[in-house]
């Protein structure tokens, strides 16, 4: 009777053991996948900022009738975001899950408007150029917001 007892408490002991295992393994994995969003966040925050300061001296260059080279960056990436997002998902609040969601949905914008600019922009009226290069300063600027209130560095995006 004492084997039998002895069989079930090991049983036991060890299904137990495994089951702390694989909790606190996917706690670690979870940490790492927001870990690696929060580094592509600001990668993307860092990109962002350089897509306004190239609309900035764009339409200021337009405005001052200076000559001016569309140089825009199409280095966004949402590798991290795509892969992991589903894992980290229960472990971000609402605030930050709309922003990410809406920060990565800007990107999306930006790469649009990035790609008219370098495609369409030598047979563009002067007036839309200017537009789209507002949209590109609003949307960069509208991206960086959404990042801040992601990482927790403002508390809204006004």
């Amino acid at each position: 009777m004492t084997a039998i007892y002895a069989s079930l408490l090991g049983v036991s002991v060890g299904f137990s053991l495994t089951l702390i295992k694989d909790w606190l393994s996917g706690i670690t994995k979870k940490r790492k996948y927001l870990n690696c969003i929060k580094w592509e966040v600001n990668y993307l925050k860092e990109v962002a900022e350089e897509s306004f300061k190239c609309a900035h001296d764009m339409l200021n260059s337009m405005y001052h009738s200076e000559n001016f080279a569309i140089a825009l960056t199409s280095r966004y990436s949402s590798v991290c975001f795509d892969k992991y997002f589903h894992e980290v998902l229960l472990g971000l609040n609402d605030k930050q899950k709309n922003h990410l969601c809406r920060a990565y949905a800007t990107v999306k914008e930006v790469l649009e408007v990035n790609e008219w600019l370098t495609s369409e922009s030598k047979d563009a009226k002067p007036e839309m150029m200017r537009l789209k290069l507002e949209l590109l300063l609003k949307r960069s600027g509208r991206l960086i917001a959404c990042i801040d209130v992601f990482l927790g560095n403002e508390d809204s995006i006004d």
